[in-house]
C-alpha cells in the first residue's frame, strides 16, 4: 500500500488516526463503527498514521470497510516524524506514535482546514458528522485545537470505550 495524501473535495470529514500492526484490528472496528452510522453526505477521508503495519493487514482493513464512504490514506510515521521534528533518535522518548499528532499540520494537505483526531480505541454509536459540525460557527475560526472530554462523547451516546481508559483521546482540531 503506497500513501497518497492528496483528496477530492474539501467537504469531506477528515479524520486522522495513529496506529500500529497490534491495533489493527481495534481501527478496523473504530472505521466501521464510522461507517455504519455515517447517514450524511460527506464522504470521509481517514488519515492512517502507520507504523509498520503489515500489507496483509492493511488488505484485511480495506476488505472491512466500503471506500465508497471512507477513503483510506495511509502515512508511513516516518513522513511524520523526520529527523527535523527534533525529537531524539536513540529511544530515550516515548514510541514516536505518541508525537505523530503534534506534527499532524507538517503534512496533511494544505486544502484541509479542519480535522478530528481520533484515538483507535474507541467505537462510533452515532453519525460523525455531529462531531464534525461540532464548533462549525463564525466564532470558531480563530481557535487552533479544541477538545472533547471523553465523559460529554460517553454521556451523548456518540461514542462507546471499547477499551483503553478515559482521557481526552477525542480532539477536534481546527487548522489556520
Amino acid at each position: 500500500m503506497e500513501s497518497t495524501n492528496t483528496i477530492e473535495s474539501t467537504n469531506n470529514i477528515t479524520i486522522v488516526m495513529v496506529c500500529d500492526d497490534h491495533y489493527i484490528v481495534m481501527l478496523a472496528a473504530l472505521l466501521k463503527s464510522i461507517e455504519v452510522n455515517h447517514k450524511t453526505e460527506e464522504k470521509i477521508d481517514a488519515y492512517i498514521i502507520e507504523d509498520h503495519i503489515k500489507e496483509i493487514n492493511k488488505i484485511k482493513l480495506l476488505s472491512s470497510i466500503s471506500i465508497q464512504k471512507i477513503t483510506p490514506h495511509f502515512i508511513p510515521l516516518e513522513e511524520v516524524i523526520t529527523p527535523k521534528t527534533g525529537l531524539p533518535r536513540d529511544g530515550s522518548y516515548f514510541p514516536f506514535t505518541i508525537y505523530a499528532r503534534i506534527f499532524v499540520s507538517e503534512w496533511i494537505p494544505k486544502t484541509i482546514r479542519k480535522l478530528v483526531y481520533l484515538d483507535v480505541d474507541m467505537i462510533f454509536k452515532r453519525d460523525i458528522s455531529e462531531l464534525w459540525k461540532t464548533g462549525t460557527t463564525s466564532d470558531m475560526q480563530s481557535i487552533l485545537i479544541s477538545m472533547v472530554r471523553i465523559s460529554y462523547l460517553l454521556i451523548n451516546g456518540l461514542i462507546s470505550m471499547k477499551s483503553g481508559i478515559p482521557n481526552l483521546a477525542h480532539k477536534m482540531i481546527t487548522l489556520m
